[in-house]
């Protein structure tokens, strides 16, 4: 049996532009369910350039950025290469993210919508995302709550 039908659901808690021993130290409920081996916790390597955009995409495909091609936080564009998003479609899966307004962007369609992109539910005979549900903030200052 593979993985993709063990498990029954993956939360990814991808926190840019920290340092891990600050995550560690500050970020005591994620820290209690690795304590109680509820959750793993993983050290990223980050990649240059290091910058946000390419990172995601190197998080989200396994790729260096030498072979997904976001070299900047300049370049919007969508993926081109398989990543967790459409992986977990293709298996049937649902995805849902709450997240800055580059993974619309990479993951759902380039470039933003701050109109019809930011909040997503999607029901028979939308548009097809691989990000299916999501609140994309674009750096308003405000804290996104979402129920998926």
């Amino acid at each position: 049996m593979n993985f993709m039908e063990t498990t029954s659901k993956v939360i990814l808690v991808l926190s840019d532009a920290l340092r891990y021993d600050a995550a560690v130290a500050g970020m005591g409920f994620l820290g209690h369910l690795v304590e109680t081996q509820q959750a793993s916790l993983y050290k990223v390597i980050g990649e240059l350039p290091s910058m946000s955009r390419p990172m995601y995409e190197t998080v989200h495909t396994g790729l260096p950025v030498s072979q997904h091609g976001i070299l900047a936080n300049y370049i919007v564009r969508l993926s081109n290469k398989p990543n967790i998003f459409q992986v977990c479609r293709d298996a049937g899966k649902s995805t849902a993210a709450a997240a800055y307004f580059w993974f619309s962007e990479l993951y759902n369609r380039a470039p933003y919508d701050r109109l019809d992109d930011r909040e997503v539910r999607l029901t028979f005979g939308s548009p097809s995302f691989t990000i299916e549900r999501h609140t994309i903030d674009s750096m308003t200052g405000r804290w996104m709550t979402t129920r998926f």
